[in-house]
């Protein structure tokens, strides 16, 4: 399993939703600062999507 540095998804399954919820926030509000927060904690993200 994935090793995350900020958040134990079966210990926090709980705040999903509403992180969920505030990223979507984010993201449309603030699109050029959330591409730029993605491409910091997840650099090969595009190789993933391309798979």
């Amino acid at each position: 399993m994935l090793s995350f540095k900020v958040a134990d998804l079966l210990r926090d399954q709980a705040m999903i939703p509403e992180v969920q919820r505030l990223a979507r926030h984010i993201h449309e509000r603030y699109p050029q600062q959330a591409k730029a927060l993605i491409e910091r904690w997840m650099p090969e993200t595009e190789r993933y999507s391309n798979a």
